[in-house]
């Protein structure tokens, strides 16, 4: 049975070891809204770091699945990923600055080509 206001699970009447040192310690509430692992809210609406967004979000923005951006962080591909612990994380504007270079780089593509020695 899990406490609301705390995320604390109790089994029976007593508390669990962990949820009693949690108490003791004072975080019970602050845990109370993070994800299985002490990290971010498992939804990945709010990336805990200020100016960044995690793969996910970069993912929703760019209309791409998930193994394509990672994917392209491998193949060196698309923005440039900061890496802060195991977590990937990139400008808020990366998805932006991204598609305006590939847009770039298609007009540049689309200009034709000059063959041979140039006229005089």
């Amino acid at each position: 049975m899990a406490n609301e206001t705390t995320g604390i699970v109790h089994y029976g009447d007593t508390p669990s070891p962990i949820a009693d040192t949690l108490t003791r310690y004072g975080l019970g509430g602050e845990l109370a809204g993070l994800g299985h692992n002490g990290g971010p809210p498992l939804d990945g609406d709010a990336s805990k770091i200020s100016g960044f967004i995690t793969e996910h979000q970069l993912a929703r923005q760019l209309g791409l699945t998930l193994s394509t951006i990672r994917r392209w962080r491998r193949q060196r591909y698309g923005p440039q990923a900061v890496t802060i612990g195991r977590k990937f994380y990139y400008k808020q504007d990366a998805a932006q600055t991204f598609a305006a270079a590939q847009l770039d780089k298609a007009e540049a593509a689309a200009e034709p080509r000059r063959r041979g020695r140039p006229r005089r």
